[in-house]
């Protein structure tokens, strides 16, 4: 009798062994089934709101040095009249740029086409160097305590050359295809206009 026991403990826990078993198999199958299982995933398209180019860019430079002259007469009591000269150059990096952040987008529900309108184009110029000759230095010391008024004469000069209509229908041209290209890369055809008019709602 008490080997029929042992023998019936032996065959359930043997039974019970191997509905175990077969449960973890089933569970690991199922589970390497569903880590199989495709996501089911749309390709949507990229916001022209969300990839919008940041920054600015600069469409066109040169380096430009120009200079303006003064004349002075140092009158004197018993010798005559003594005239002093001096010179004020400047070299300047002259540029126009973008300011992509002033950017206005509008898309179209029907088709890839982004109507972009570009803010005007920005003339900057940094000096790169400046140079004072005079005749006199101790003379120009007494009479002309500082150049800001020449440089700001050689500075005027210097914009009058570069920024031209001309220059900045190139820099607009420019600028439109710099942005073009960027959009181009995203999957957009491009359009510019001058007046951007909102969806309306």
């Amino acid at each position: 009798m008490n080997g029929w026991m042992r023998n019936k403990r032996v065959l359930a826990g043997v039974a019970a062994a191997i509905i175990l078993a077969t449960l973890a198999v089933t569970f690991i199958q199922r589970c390497g089934k569903d880590e199989q299982k495709e996501l089911p995933m749309e390709r949507t398209m990229a916001s022209i709101e969300e990839v919008r180019p940041r920054g600015e860019i600069y469409v066109c430079t040169a380096l430009i040095e120009d200079y303006t002259t003064l004349q002075k007469v140092e009158h004197n009591l018993f010798w005559t009249n003594e005239e002093h000269s001096c010179v004020q150059t400047l070299r300047q990096r002259c540029s126009y740029k973008v300011d992509l952040n002033r950017v206005e987008y509008e898309t179209s529900d029907s088709t890839k086409t982004v109507f972009v309108k570009l803010p005007p184009i920005e003339y900057v110029a940094t000096t790169q160097s400046s140079s004072f000759l005079s005749d006199d230095a101790n003379y120009w010391a007494e009479h002309l305590p500082n150049t800001n008024e020449m440089k700001r004469k050689v500075e005027s000069q210097i914009r009058r050359r570069f920024d031209t209509a001309e220059n900045r229908r190139k820099a607009e041209r420019y600028a439109e295809d710099a942005v073009s290209q960027v959009l181009s890369q995203l999957g957009y055809e491009v359009e510019f206009v001058r007046v951007l008019e909102k969806k309306k709602e």
